[in-house]
Order: C-alpha cells, then structure tokens, then sequence
C-alpha cells in the first residue's frame, strides 16, 4: 500500500511530548494550514528530525496521512528562521507569533495570504536590524495584518496601506507613526470578538 507524500514549508509553533520517544508537533504550513503531526522517535539522540522540528523553526516538512492523524515522515530545516532570530530580542515576538497561530487559526486548510505574510514578515526580521521602537510597530502592524487576514475586521479606513502593502519595509513600519493606540485597540478589539 502506499501513501502519498504531502511536501511544504511551514513554521513550527509548538509541540508536545508523546510516550517515550514521540512528539506531536503543531506547524502552520503554505500547503496545509496548521497541521499536527506525530513525529516518532524525535525525541531520540540519534533522530534525523530532532534537528529540524524544534518549536519556532521554519521548515520544510513531508507528511503523510495515517488512518487518524498525520505522521511527519522528513524534515529539513530551512534557513528563514536561523539562529539570529532565535538568538535575538526577535524570539520573543516569534513565541508570541506561535501561540496567536495556534488559538486562532483553525484547523486545516490552505490560506495564501496569510502565509505569505507571515513568510515575508519573518524575512524582513532576518534581514533587518530593528530599533526597540521599529520592533514595536513590526508586531502591531504585523498582527493588525494576521487579524484581517483571518477575517476579524472591517476595520477603519485609515488602517487601508497598513492592511495592503506588499512589501514589508521601513517605510511600512512608518505607515504606523501616530497610530499605534488606535492599531493596538483594533487588535485587542478582535481578540475580544474572536472568543477564542
């Protein structure tokens, strides 16, 4: 019998240790929107995936569908989330970032948008260094952004360059200069609306 391969990048956002050896691992991926697969014998000395799914890495990972869940069968970590993040003020807002994943986003299925704000996000932080208050206005607009992106709007029409460029750039951050209360209100706004 054989079983077909589902490849995609994704970002691991958590994990829980299962029996001996087992890990089930939560990770929000382009192809397959958040997928919890079980990894066995991560947790291993000598396991081949232990290196490539800890929580917060970014990944290329291959699963397969068993009778009731999925296993992850491959992994290679990818470069987008090194150690310059991990090893940064930058990790706190990618722990943040992975627990918003997993109490918002709903179980599978594919979300372009989304995903590929969260690629591009996560680039811009590796490739830029970000001043205490640039960092700020990352976060805010990046999670105005995810709440849009999972339907948690309208919001008001001053917010429209935030919620649409393409491009994430110190320009962007500018976009939030003097609106940082009003963003910040919208987004606890939606955390209350979300019930979640």
């Amino acid at each position: 019998m054989s079983y077909h391969i589902y490849k995609t990048e994704g970002f691991v956002v958590g994990s829980v240790p299962v029996g001996e050896a087992n890990r089930l691992i939560s990770v929000y991926t382009e192809e397959l929107g958040l997928v919890r697969g079980m990894a066995q014998g991560v947790r291993n000395l000598r396991s081949k995936l232990k290196h490539s799914l800890q929580d917060l890495f970014y990944t290329k990972v291959s699963f397969v569908r068993g009778r009731d869940m999925w296993r992850i069968v491959n992994a290679e970590r990818l470069t987008l989330v090194g150690d310059e993040l991990l090893k940064s003020d930058k990790k706190i807002f990618l722990a943040k970032l992975a627990l918003l994943i997993r109490r918002f986003v709903k179980g599978e299925g594919r979300d372009e948008a989304l995903f590929n704000n969260l690629r591009s996000g996560l680039a811009f932080l590796k490739d830029n260094e970000l001043t205490e208050a640039e960092m700020k206005k990352f976060e805010l607009i990046f999670v105005l952004r995810f709440f849009d992106q999972l339907g948690y709007g309208p919001y008001e029409s001053h917010f429209g360059e935030i919620l649409t460029f393409s491009l994430w750039s110190r320009d962007a951050l500018a976009l939030a200069d003097g609106k940082e209360s009003q963003i910040l209100a919208v987004i606890n706004r939606a955390m209350q609306e979300s019930h979640l």
